[in-house]
Protein backbone atom coordinates (compact mmCIF):
# COMPACT_ATOMS: atom_id res chain seq x y z
CA UNK A 1 0.00 0.00 0.00
CA UNK A 2 1.39 3.42 -0.94
CA UNK A 3 2.10 6.09 1.66
CA UNK A 4 -0.74 8.44 0.54
CA UNK A 5 -3.22 5.53 0.58
CA UNK A 6 -2.26 4.71 4.18
CA UNK A 7 -2.71 8.35 5.22
CA UNK A 8 -6.11 8.48 3.48
CA UNK A 9 -7.17 5.27 5.22
CA UNK A 10 -6.03 6.56 8.63
CA UNK A 11 -7.90 9.81 8.04
CA UNK A 12 -11.05 7.88 7.13
CA UNK A 13 -10.75 5.76 10.29
CA UNK A 14 -10.18 8.86 12.44
CA UNK A 15 -13.47 10.29 11.18
CA UNK A 16 -15.34 6.99 11.42
CA UNK A 17 -14.23 5.77 14.86
CA UNK A 18 -15.66 8.61 17.00
CA UNK A 19 -19.06 8.02 15.36
CA UNK A 20 -18.87 4.32 16.14
CA UNK A 21 -17.95 5.04 19.74
CA UNK A 22 -21.04 7.24 19.99
CA UNK A 23 -23.20 4.26 19.07
CA UNK A 24 -21.96 2.35 22.10
CA UNK A 25 -23.57 4.85 24.50
CA UNK A 26 -27.07 3.60 23.71
CA UNK A 27 -29.09 2.80 26.85
CA UNK A 28 -29.75 -0.92 26.18
CA UNK A 29 -32.02 -3.08 28.32
CA UNK A 30 -32.54 -6.83 28.37
CA UNK A 31 -35.93 -8.17 27.40
CA UNK A 32 -37.73 -8.70 30.69
CA UNK A 33 -40.59 -10.58 29.10
CA UNK A 34 -42.32 -9.35 26.00
CA UNK A 35 -45.62 -7.56 26.65
CA UNK A 36 -47.78 -6.58 23.64
CA UNK A 37 -50.35 -4.81 25.81
CA UNK A 38 -47.74 -2.29 26.97
CA UNK A 39 -46.88 -1.57 23.31
CA UNK A 40 -50.39 -1.22 21.85
CA UNK A 41 -50.27 2.60 21.97
CA UNK A 42 -47.49 2.45 19.34
CA UNK A 43 -50.11 1.62 16.68
CA UNK A 44 -51.07 5.31 16.95
CA UNK A 45 -47.61 6.53 15.92
CA UNK A 46 -48.02 8.56 12.73
CA UNK A 47 -44.32 8.70 11.89
CA UNK A 48 -41.13 6.99 13.01
CA UNK A 49 -37.73 6.21 11.56
CA UNK A 50 -34.64 4.21 12.38
CA UNK A 51 -31.15 3.55 11.12
CA UNK A 52 -29.38 0.28 11.67
CA UNK A 53 -27.89 -2.87 10.22
CA UNK A 54 -29.55 -5.83 8.58
CA UNK A 55 -28.22 -9.34 8.02
CA UNK A 56 -30.15 -11.88 5.94
CA UNK A 57 -29.24 -15.54 5.79
CA UNK A 58 -30.93 -18.31 3.85
CA UNK A 59 -30.03 -21.85 2.91
CA UNK A 60 -28.44 -20.62 -0.34
CA UNK A 61 -27.35 -17.02 0.30
CA UNK A 62 -26.43 -14.46 2.92
CA UNK A 63 -25.83 -10.72 2.82
CA UNK A 64 -25.77 -7.66 5.02
CA UNK A 65 -26.54 -3.99 4.55
CA UNK A 66 -27.03 -0.73 6.36
CA UNK A 67 -30.73 0.06 6.56
CA UNK A 68 -32.71 3.21 7.10
CA UNK A 69 -36.50 3.12 7.31
CA UNK A 70 -38.79 6.12 7.41
CA UNK A 71 -42.46 5.47 8.14
CA UNK A 72 -45.05 8.13 7.34
CA UNK A 73 -48.86 7.84 7.21
CA UNK A 74 -48.93 7.49 3.40
CA UNK A 75 -45.68 5.63 2.71
CA UNK A 76 -42.68 3.72 4.00
CA UNK A 77 -39.27 4.53 2.54
CA UNK A 78 -36.47 1.99 3.01
CA UNK A 79 -32.90 2.40 1.90
CA UNK A 80 -30.48 -0.52 1.89
CA UNK A 81 -26.81 0.25 1.37
CA UNK A 82 -23.93 -2.17 0.97
CA UNK A 83 -20.46 -1.77 2.51
CA UNK A 84 -18.95 1.72 2.09
CA UNK A 85 -22.16 3.01 0.51
CA UNK A 86 -22.07 0.69 -2.49
CA UNK A 87 -25.15 -0.84 -4.07
CA UNK A 88 -27.85 1.42 -2.61
CA UNK A 89 -31.45 0.34 -3.19
CA UNK A 90 -34.40 2.61 -2.43
CA UNK A 91 -37.81 1.04 -1.78
CA UNK A 92 -41.02 3.02 -1.44
CA UNK A 93 -44.11 1.18 -0.20
CA UNK A 94 -47.56 2.80 -0.40
CA UNK A 95 -51.13 1.52 -0.39
CA UNK A 96 -50.78 1.15 -4.18
CA UNK A 97 -47.73 -1.16 -3.99
CA UNK A 98 -43.93 -1.25 -3.87
CA UNK A 99 -41.46 0.67 -6.02
CA UNK A 100 -37.82 -0.49 -6.06
CA UNK A 101 -35.20 1.92 -7.44
CA UNK A 102 -31.75 0.36 -7.79
CA UNK A 103 -30.18 3.68 -8.75
CA UNK A 104 -29.04 2.57 -12.19
CA UNK A 105 -32.14 3.67 -14.06
CA UNK A 106 -34.02 0.45 -13.32
CA UNK A 107 -37.23 1.10 -11.40
CA UNK A 108 -39.73 -1.67 -10.76
CA UNK A 109 -43.25 -1.46 -9.36
CA UNK A 110 -45.69 -4.10 -8.14
CA UNK A 111 -49.07 -4.04 -6.44
CA UNK A 112 -47.83 -7.03 -4.40
CA UNK A 113 -44.85 -5.77 -2.32
CA UNK A 114 -43.99 -9.11 -0.74
CA UNK A 115 -43.91 -10.90 -4.11
CA UNK A 116 -41.77 -8.24 -5.81
CA UNK A 117 -39.28 -8.38 -2.95
CA UNK A 118 -39.25 -12.19 -3.10
CA UNK A 119 -38.59 -12.06 -6.85
CA UNK A 120 -35.65 -9.67 -6.35
CA UNK A 121 -34.11 -11.39 -3.31
CA UNK A 122 -34.84 -14.97 -4.28
CA UNK A 123 -36.41 -15.47 -0.82
CA UNK A 124 -39.68 -14.43 0.75
CA UNK A 125 -39.42 -11.56 3.26
CA UNK A 126 -42.75 -10.31 4.67
CA UNK A 127 -42.22 -6.57 4.10
CA UNK A 128 -45.87 -5.68 4.76
CA UNK A 129 -45.63 -7.32 8.22
CA UNK A 130 -42.12 -6.02 8.96
CA UNK A 131 -43.38 -2.43 9.21
CA UNK A 132 -45.21 -3.54 12.37
CA UNK A 133 -42.64 -6.05 13.63
CA UNK A 134 -39.74 -3.55 13.65
CA UNK A 135 -41.70 -1.40 16.13
CA UNK A 136 -42.40 -4.45 18.32
CA UNK A 137 -46.02 -4.88 17.23
CA UNK A 138 -47.97 -7.71 15.64
CA UNK A 139 -49.49 -7.20 12.20
CA UNK A 140 -53.16 -6.29 12.80
CA UNK A 141 -55.83 -8.75 11.75
CA UNK A 142 -53.47 -11.74 11.61
CA UNK A 143 -53.42 -14.45 14.27
CA UNK A 144 -50.38 -14.59 16.55
CA UNK A 145 -49.00 -16.39 19.58
CA UNK A 146 -47.02 -14.58 22.30
CA UNK A 147 -43.66 -16.12 23.30
CA UNK A 148 -41.19 -15.24 26.07
CA UNK A 149 -39.19 -12.82 23.91
CA UNK A 150 -41.67 -11.84 21.20
CA UNK A 151 -44.33 -13.64 19.20
CA UNK A 152 -45.05 -15.98 16.30
CA UNK A 153 -47.14 -14.80 13.39
CA UNK A 154 -47.83 -16.22 9.90
CA UNK A 155 -45.32 -19.00 10.57
CA UNK A 156 -42.53 -16.55 11.49
CA UNK A 157 -40.82 -16.28 14.88
CA UNK A 158 -40.08 -12.69 15.90
CA UNK A 159 -37.78 -12.17 18.92
CA UNK A 160 -36.57 -9.02 20.66
CA UNK A 161 -33.57 -9.90 22.87
CA UNK A 162 -32.65 -6.26 23.60
CA UNK A 163 -34.48 -2.94 23.82
CA UNK A 164 -33.20 0.63 23.92
CA UNK A 165 -34.63 3.66 25.70
CA UNK A 166 -35.82 6.29 23.20
CA UNK A 167 -37.23 9.24 25.11
CA UNK A 168 -40.10 7.66 27.10
CA UNK A 169 -40.39 4.52 24.97
CA UNK A 170 -38.60 1.20 24.92
CA UNK A 171 -37.89 0.41 21.27
CA UNK A 172 -36.21 -2.69 19.83
CA UNK A 173 -32.42 -2.57 19.79
CA UNK A 174 -32.04 -6.09 18.37
CA UNK A 175 -34.59 -8.17 16.52
CA UNK A 176 -34.47 -11.67 15.04
CA UNK A 177 -37.01 -12.91 12.52
CA UNK A 178 -36.85 -16.45 11.24
CA UNK A 179 -38.85 -19.08 9.43
CA UNK A 180 -37.58 -22.42 8.12
CA UNK A 181 -34.17 -21.73 6.55
CA UNK A 182 -34.46 -17.90 6.46
CA UNK A 183 -33.12 -15.58 9.18
CA UNK A 184 -33.19 -11.80 9.42
CA UNK A 185 -31.25 -10.00 12.12
CA UNK A 186 -31.70 -6.31 12.72
CA UNK A 187 -29.66 -4.04 14.96
CA UNK A 188 -31.30 -0.66 15.50
CA UNK A 189 -28.65 2.02 16.04
CA UNK A 190 -30.93 5.05 16.16
CA UNK A 191 -34.69 5.60 16.52
CA UNK A 192 -36.76 8.75 16.02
Amino acid sequence: MKHHQIITLLGFLAVLLPGLQGCSNVNVKDNQGFNLVDRSHLYDLKAWSFRGRLAVKSKVDSWSAAISWQHQPEQDILKLTGPLGQGAVLMTMTAQGLKIDQGDGRVEFSKNPDQLLADRLGMFVPLSALKFWVVGLVQPGVEFKVTDSGFEQSGWSINYPLYMQVERELMPHKMRVYKDQLQLKLVFDQWQ
